[in-house]
């Protein structure tokens, strides 16, 4: 069978797909940035590359003894508006079409009619994801602590939700401190934040599990291929507001541009009767059905298997 490499090379959110996937997938070799890739076993093993990186071309695309298979997790409105994108994704497609690049993984069905042809190895499959061990056994009886974490991107919508939380009367706990301080965006909409430094992972946990009531990713729509910040509320059995498709409709916000829009769905969260192991079970259903369809769509489209 064919090996099967991951390389994260530092994206904080393409990198943790290919975490996920290793974890999911025993078979799936993770290196992370700062260990570099060992020697690859195997005749044509499979490099899973996320997103693109300047190296890529010339350590990665002369080499005929591997596939490289690139990992794309922008959606298209996240493209448009970081220009840079665009340009890496016609150096991908261009790779492809010279064969250098073995195929696509796109984290977004939305690219397929644009770029998917014939002689184009293009495919869709959700992430595959993992379910934590903690988890918040109790609802908490009021809202007060409310999380927005991730960098700060007009793509994420940090102001309109910032409005809701002022609307709302929470604190706000805030993981990009330097750009919120340097925007001056948590005084503009009277928001009472919380700054946190970089968090490790269990410093993460330990703040999801014992503070937060209630996790803000109202992104714009269209803007996020999947959203792991509100994955790992959910699976926490911690609910979180967001505008992606995967979430249950009790959490997702119809209008992310309308900060009483958001304000309401918080108010109903809070008054309704769904407890932490509602969102936990909701959250081990998705994990099953999605890890089970990368699962199918990632052993079809390589012609190899993961487990």
């Amino acid at each position: 069978m064919t090996e099967i490499y991951a390389l994260d090379v530092g994206f904080p959110g393409a990198g943790r797909v290919l975490k996920e996937l290793s974890k999911v997938f025993p078979k799936v070799h993770y290196h992370g940035p700062k260990n570099g890739l060992p020697p690859m076993e195997g005749e044509k093993p499979i490099l899973l590359l996320p997103a693109w990186h300047t190296m890529y071309e010339e350590v990665y695309m002369n080499k005929d003894w591997m596939k490289p298979v690139i990992l794309w997790t922008s959606p298209p409105l996240q493209s448009e508006m970081v220009p840079q994108e665009i340009e890496y994704l016609r150096k991908i497609l261009y790779f492809m079409d010279t064969g250098k690049i073995h195929a696509l993984w796109l984290g977004d069905k939305n690219w397929l009619p644009l770029i998917k042809k014939e002689g184009r190895k293009v495919f869709y499959a959700p992430y595959p994801v993992t379910l934590p061990t903690q988890r918040r056994t109790e609802m908490r009886e009021k809202i007060e602590n409310v999380s927005l974490f991730g960098p700060l991107h007009p793509r994420k919508n940090v102001l309109t939700q910032l409005i809701a939380a002022k609307m709302a009367n929470v604190f706000v706990h805030v993981t990009d401190t330097r750009n919120l301080q340097a925007n001056s965006l948590d005084s503009l909409a009277g928001a009472t934040c919380v700054l946190h430094d970089w968090l490790s992972e269990p410093e993460y946990e330990n703040l999801l599990l014992d503070h937060i009531d209630l996790g803000l990713q109202v992104s714009l729509r269209g803007a996020e291929s999947f959203s792991f910040v509100c994955w790992d509320h959910i699976s926490r059995g911690i609910p979180c507001l967001t505008s992606v498709d995967w979430a249950p409709d009790e959490l997702r916000v119809s209008d992310p541009s309308d900060p009483e829009a958001i304000f309401n769905k918080m108010f109903s969260v809070a008054i309704n009767d769904k407890d932490s192991g509602y969102w936990r079970k909701y959250a081990e259903i998705y994990a099953k059905e999605a890890n089970r369809e990368c699962r199918t769509t990632l052993e079809r489209e390589l012609g190899t298997s993961l487990v």
